[in-house]
């Protein structure tokens, strides 16, 4: 029987834990606090208000890149095929980086103690987001069932903390001159499309 790994591919390893129910928020000494929903309406609608927030600009546009940190929890290895040289990977990709246009901590609301911020997914869509992809991807899909597996959350310096899971089938060249007997490794590339083209987000 064949042997057969996975190798992720990683530009910057960060590991990040801790979870928070949506529309809530901690505090310091670790109280869930029950928002005031009046009040995060406000500061949200502030945070990507259009005359300040331009989503199609990375944070810190002209000046030096931005670091995306990655962690990827693989959840099943679901096909492997030799015939068609690849593999399908079902995990979640977890993504942060910091946008100082959206630090909410400066805000004179109260909110000088929150530790973070958990809203709907759909606000992910007003915001900038990393450019990443995977280069040796065949095909792909985000998972929508009940709704769309996604995560979103804002501390108040900015920092944003992403986690969707998806489905992947990625290239995977495969010597099989000693099949049975052989051992292959596979690998799911990622990279910033941007880094390709020109310099913005940076990779280490």
């Amino acid at each position: 029987m064949s042997r057969f790994w996975v190798l992720v591919a990683l530009s910057l390893s960060l590991g990040l834990h801790g979870e928070v129910s949506a529309a809530a928020y901690y505090l310091e000494d670790g109280t869930l606090k029950k928002p005031n929903t009046t009040i995060i309406s406000d500061v949200l609608n502030r945070l990507t208000d259009s005359s300040k927030y331009d989503k199609r600009l990375r944070p810190r546009y002209g000046d030096k890149p931005v670091d995306v940190g990655i962690t990827i929890h693989v959840s099943s290895i679901s096909a492997v095929s030799e015939v068609d040289m690849d593999f399908t990977l079902d995990f979640y990709l977890r993504q942060t980086w910091q946008d100082p246009r959206l630090a909410f901590g400066k805000f004179d609301l109260g909110f000088d103690k929150i530790e973070s911020l958990t809203v709907g997914v759909d606000y992910l869509d007003k915001l900038w987001k990393p450019d990443t992809f995977f280069p040796n991807e065949k095909k792909s899909f985000f998972h929508l069932a009940t709704t769309h597996n996604s995560f979103l959350r804002i501390d108040p310096d900015g920092t944003v903390f992403t986690s969707q899971r998806l489905t992947v089938t990625a290239t995977c060249p495969m010597k099989l001159q000693l099949f049975p007997m052989d051992s292959q490794k596979c690998k799911l590339e990622i990279e910033s499309y941007r880094v390709v083209a020109k310099p913005g987000v940076a990779w280490t």
